[in-house]
């Protein structure tokens, strides 16, 4: 008599026919499965299909939305993720989509389907895009809705570009413009120029430029793609000079001014030194004028202008600051600005930053050309500016005798003076 452990499993033991009966016939072989690298990893088993979903989507959104990564009536998988680092993702992903939702959505996906060269492929492998992002850009054209993170923005922003989806390009803007800081400005600067987008490019200078010392100690300004030797801006020659002048003495003789120039430190600040909002404050070519002292070193970068009682107009105006007694003006702006009708107040600014010494007297003068415009009441002669990492700032204002369009301690316009400690 055969062991037991000598039997296939699923079979008596030799000998054992009699007590348990004639041996069952045996069970048909199983169908083949299809091995993992046929179908990817991450692909899901093949099921029948959901009977009459449709009448669950009310609208046509949610129909798509639903259609959005499922394997339910596709045509055609992506794959991705088969460069270096696949492995230790678990391998490459195969996405399955519908040609007729990327075509009408996307010129690119079109012009692959059903263009002079269309691949007929069912398996189409995307080597240079992240899954996520284009899970994301998936996501958006089945179903409108954006899902893009700190992580994932930028590969999103590639990939939205890469297959012309201009729409998710400005999602993906936008949310880089929101979280635009000081400490990112040099590192989004280059993705900008890089991804060519202008706008997001001189925001970016923007905040470099008011922030300057935060943003050159941040990590990502040893990171910058390109310095002033590289740029074409300085020959030869002058970069020569600019090396030995940093490292040699004797210093060599160089074309340009080398006193240090003025550096912005901190964050920007404002005060304001009216309690209320009034109408009607009419010019004719006049200046309005006040003059103030300040407690420490401070520099001035604009004012603060009230704008139109008749709604949205655009003004033309000269700001200027003038040492008092001296009698000497040191900075003015010939500029414009636009207003919308509101009691709100709008930055002019001056081209430089202007240097105000402590406890010297200024004049603030601002020449406006346009139709009559709110103006400030229940002013204060003292306004005093804190901040948690710097000592009190403190502003007295006089009123300015001689040529005035009317401004004054108590009222008038100049409402705002923009600076920085």
């Amino acid at each position: 008599m055969a062991s037991l452990g000598s039997a296939a499993a699923g079979e008596p033991a030799a000998g054992a026919e009699a007590e348990l009966g004639p041996p069952a016939p045996p069970p048909p072989p199983p169908a083949p499965s299809p091995s993992p690298s046929a179908l990817g990893p991450l692909l899901p088993l093949q099921r029948e299909p959901l009977y009459n979903w449709q009448a669950t989507k009310a609208s046509l959104k949610e129909r798509f939305a639903f259609l959005f990564n499922s394997e339910l009536l596709s045509d055609v998988r992506f794959v991705l993720g088969k460069g270096r680092g696949a492995a230790a993702a678990g391998g490459p992903q195969r996405i399955p989509a519908h040609r007729f939702v990327l075509a009408a959505g996307s010129a690119v996906f079109d012009a692959m389907f059903n263009g002079g060269m269309a691949t007929t492929s069912a398996e189409i492998e995307l080597p240079d895009v992240e899954p996520a992002a284009f899970l994301a850009l998936l996501r958006f054209l089945y179903s409108d809705e954006v899902q893009i993170g700190p992580e994932t923005v930028m590969t999103t922003l590639y990939t939205a570009k890469k297959y012309a989806v201009p729409a998710l390009e400005t999602h993906c803007v936008e949310f880089l413009t929101k979280h635009l800081r000081a400490d990112n400005a040099f590192m989004l600067l280059t993705q900008a120029r890089l991804f060519d987008e202008p706008q997001l490019a001189s925001l970016c200078l923007d905040t470099i430029d008011k922030s300057t010392m935060d943003a050159i100690s941040a990590e990502g300004f040893t990171d910058i793609d390109i310095g002033p030797a590289q740029s074409g801006i300085l020959s030869d020659r002058e970069v020569v000079n600019l090396f030995l002048h940093f490292t040699v003495n004797p210093k060599p003789r160089v074309e340009y001014i080398d006193r240090p120039r003025c550096c912005l430190r901190g964050k920007e600040c404002c005060i304001n030194r009216f309690q209320q909002v009034e109408s009607r404050w009419g010019y004719s070519g006049t200046s309005d004028r006040i003059r103030f002292t300040v407690n420490r070193r401070i520099s001035v970068v604009g004012f603060g202008l009230y704008g139109s009682i008749h709604g949205p107009t655009d003004y033309q105006v000269n700001i200027q600051i003038i040492e008092y007694e001296k009698k000497q003006t040191l900075g003015q702006n010939d500029t414009g600005f636009s207003c919308d009708g509101t009691a709100n107040t709008f930055r002019v600014m001056f081209k430089e930053p202007i240097e105000i010494l402590p406890n010297v007297c200024y004049t603030a003068c601002a020449t406006l050309k346009g139709p009559d415009s709110h103006y400030g009441t229940k002013g204060l002669k003292k306004v005093v500016h804190e901040t948690p990492a710097a000592s009190k700032t403190v502003f007295l204002f006089f009123s300015s005798p001689g040529n005035n369009n009317g401004t004054s301690i108590e009222d008038g316009q100049i409402p705002e003076i923009i600076f920085y400690t």
